[in-house]
């Protein structure tokens, strides 16, 4: 039969449909063979669907790193405009970046298994021509059940028994290389489920009972939603608002609405299909967070809102989505058109109309009141940078350094902290947005406003490492007797949604306890605290019971996490998915401008030669030198990202805060004047993105440079080097948990020399 591109190359030859011209071709053949050219073709179009979307993602990053669509027009929102970008790039860029994480996934499940790589663990004679998603998941079950060895010799034999059993007109038949339903039969043959070879079907749906039981299939649905809304253009920017927030007229909808259409909307009546939850409309007064809000207003979208009573749209846009409700029901709607068509970018709305959401959904003035339980988890504030076109260049920069990653650094297990990961572009463009300062400066007790961010270094971890902690950041000793390290604000940023089997745990109101706590540790004489406080064997089964449990406090994709510093804090104990988190650490800058919030910590001075110089600092923020070790130089493939505001200068230490020009812009974005405000944070916010997208390119440029042959963007699609002492792998190993090899030899040297000299050392200081 055909290949794809050769039907749909004859029927445009012949001005026939694709129908008619696959059934051309079918017809003649004999109707087993049909069935087997038809499941061939299904086969071809899966692989064609990943490969296009590879192809897709590729092209898109060229297109933006190399700065080509400057050529002919002014922005990317431009280009995207012309190209139809959210109807196919958009979802392209999606799949292939989520087929890259289930195939990092499954490579990383084989690895834990075999002890190798699905490219290294296959002999060249059977190793499949391209590792695809369903042949890596199939593998990553195989590898569970068997071992490699095992697996080797039972998927060679099912190839042989393919070749020397052909399958009547079967394309498979002349594959002499392993194909997904060679690693199916051994599936089926090591579960005693012995599958017909003719029976395919089975290997192709993506819920295979055959596979293990529970394995996360890694199928994502990424059909988007493309209706467009009749009547009314209604554009984000330039839109005339004629509502007043506090007004509206309230006019009574005389409209008649579909009773069957919303008869369950509060819960009423039986569900038909208990597979699929159906979305409720929350009652008057409850608040959805953003996520179950978008998900109800897409439902209530397929229903058609003029099927809704006043009372119902006003409850799906209020408890929904935090926004005024007290205008005309056609006003509504028109204000639910607008975000629904935006919704991928709901805080561009929100920020473009404010007048549509009430001031809790802005930037608030000032948060305290909302730090009741000592934390809060704010949503949304880093939506902007979880767009397509930048997300997969962060995702990129994460994957080069884990690259660079050894598992373990002087003994220890990296529990999923990246030591050498300081200064990359996202880290960078963190802590310089405004809206995330603005929050963290409304939230410290003492409403300090001259803040630098302290270098620290992010967690990057992956399924089935060990996560298991609990601390507190501060010396409580010296916190219950001075208030020292109280206006250190804790932030996070988490990239990936995070449940309650993978996330931050906290005890909520903790600060309101830390004092009958630390006298309960004193008195059981357990008060050892250093420059921080670890409670993993001092919080007893007593204390949680007094005081609360450490509970599951789970961030969602983009969202920020402040927290106070006497809360108690820790993590799950076993990582059960990719979970990435940035720590910004804004800390306070004295009258001086020299001193920071703890004097044991670094100066002004010295953290901003650190931003300068793109180096660890020699301790954290509170004092204490880093326990394994810190990097002694830059990473290799760091780049500075350019200058993009005076207050974003400041947090980095370019620039004073007693400087005219930084006063002018804090004093907007910190002032009454929302307005100007949220206009100054947006603007920021653009020319922070075009920064990134400038500097990527270097980064990419300069980890070639200093890796050559062992770069990661030389080797990233196929199989890693080998690992050599060359100058640049032993330059390397200087960094804090760089290394491509196993360092145990060296260390014990170094061990057996640090004996030696501390027994002469004794020698000596006896003789003396």
């Amino acid at each position: 039969m055909a290949e794809l591109t050769s039907i749909a190359a004859t029927s445009t030859q012949s001005g026939k449909s694709i129908k008619d011209t696959l059934v051309d071709v079918l017809k003649p053949l004999p109707k087993k063979q049909q069935l087997a050219e038809l499941l061939n073709l299904f086969d071809k179009a899966v692989d064609l669907d990943e490969t296009i979307s590879e192809i897709v993602s590729e092209a898109w990053y060229y297109l933006t790193t190399t700065g080509l669509w400057s050529l002919e027009y002014p922005d990317l929102k431009t280009l995207q405009k012309s190209i139809g970008y959210e109807q196919f790039v958009a979802t392209a860029l999606k799949k292939y970046r989520l087929d890259v994480v289930n195939k990092q996934s499954q490579a990383k499940g084989i690895l834990k298994n075999w002890g190798k790589l699905p490219h290294d663990a296959l002999p060249d004679g059977i190793k499949p021509e391209r590792f695809g998603l369903k042949i890596l998941r199939q593998l990553n079950s195989l590898s569970k059940v068997c071992s490699l060895e095992g697996s080797i010799s039972l998927l060679t034999s099912a190839v042989k028994s393919r070749l020397l059993k052909p399958i009547p007109h079967s394309r498979s038949n002349h594959k002499t290389f392993l194909t997904p339903t060679d690693v199916q039969n051994v599936l089926n043959q090591l579960k005693g489920r012995v599958t017909h070879p003719r029976n395919r079907q089975t290997a192709r749906n993506g819920k295979n009972k055959n596979v293990e039981e529970g394995e996360d299939n890694g199928e994502v649905d990424g059909e988007e939603d493309n209706v467009e809304e009749a009547g009314g253009n209604d554009e984000v920017s330039g839109e005339e608002d004629n509502v007043e927030e506090g007004g509206g007229n309230d006019e009574v909808d005389s409209g008649e609405h579909n009773t069957e259409e919303v008869a369950h909307l509060d819960g009423e009546g039986e569900q038909e299909d208990d597979t699929e939850e159906i979305p409720r409309i929350p009652p008057a007064g409850d608040r959805l967070d953003d996520e179950e809000g978008l998900k109800l207003l897409e439902w209530s979208h397929d229903l058609h809102w003029a099927n809704f009573c006043k009372n119902h749209l006003r409850r799906l846009a209020g408890a929904g989505l935090d926004m005024y409700t007290n205008v005309t029901k056609k006003e509504l709607q028109k204000r639910l058109r607008l975000v629904f068509r935006y919704r991928a970018d709901l805080s561009t709305v929100r920020i473009k109309k404010p007048r549509y959401f009430r001031r809790t959904s802005r930037v608030p003035n000032s948060i305290t009141a909302k730090l009741e339980d000592g934390t809060i988890n704010i949503d949304s504030v880093f939506d902007y940078i979880l767009k397509p076109e930048i997300f997969e260049l962060i995702e990129e920069e994460f994957e080069m350094y884990l690259y660079h990653l050894r598992d373990e650094q002087d003994g220890q297990k990296r529990r999923g902290w990246m030591r050498h990961m300081f200064y990359s572009l996202v880290q960078q463009l963190v802590r310089q947005d405004p809206v995330y300062y603005a929050l963290i400066a409304a939230a410290r007790p003492d409403k300090k406003t001259w803040l630098i961010c302290y270098p620290y270094y992010v967690k990057y971890q992956v399924e089935g490492e060990s996560t298991d902690f609990a601390h507190l950041d501060i010396n409580v000793d010296k916190f219950v007797k001075t208030g020292k390290g109280k206006n250190i604000i804790q932030g996070s940023l988490s990239l990936d949604d995070e449940n309650e089997h993978g996330c931050t745990l906290l005890v909520p109101g903790f600060h309101r306890h830390i004092h009958e706590w630390w006298a309960r540790v004193k008195q059981r004489g357990q008060d050892s605290s250093g420059y921080t406080t670890n409670a993993k064997k001092t919080y007893l089964p007593a204390d949680q019971r007094d005081f609360g449990r450490l509970v599951p406090v789970p961030c969602k994709r983009g969202a920020v996490r402040i927290t106070m510093p006497e809360i108690l804090h820790g993590s799950t104990p076993v990582a059960k998915s990719i979970q990435r988190t940035l720590f910004n650490w804004p800390t306070g800058i004295c009258a001086d401008h020299q001193m920071l919030d703890t004097e044991e910590a670094e100066t002004w001075n010295q953290v901003a030669q650190c931003h300068q110089s793109m180096e660890a600092p020699m301790k954290s923020t509170s004092g204490e030198g880093f326990r394994y070790s810190r990097p002694l130089f830059p990473f290799p493939g760091v780049t500075k990202l350019s200058s993009t505001s005076c207050v974003g200068d400041a947090l980095i230490g370019a620039r004073r805060w007693d400087d005219i020009q930084v006063q002018e812009e804090r004093n907007i974005l910190l002032g009454p004047d929302d307005k100007s405000a949220l206009q100054l944070a947006e603007e920021i916010r653009e020319r922070l993105v075009q920064a990134f997208f400038h500097a990527f390119p270097y980064v990419r440029m300069n980890e070639e440079r200093a890796y050559l042959d062992r770069s990661y963007f030389r080797n990233k699609y196929g199989p890693r080097p080998e690992a050599e002492r060359d100058g640049s792998s032993l330059a390397s190993e200087e960094l804090s948990g760089m290394s491509l090899v196993d360092n145990d030899e060296d260390m014990e040297e170094e061990e057996e020399d640090s004996e030696l000299e501390f027994e002469e050392a004794c020698e000596d200081a006896t003789t003396t």
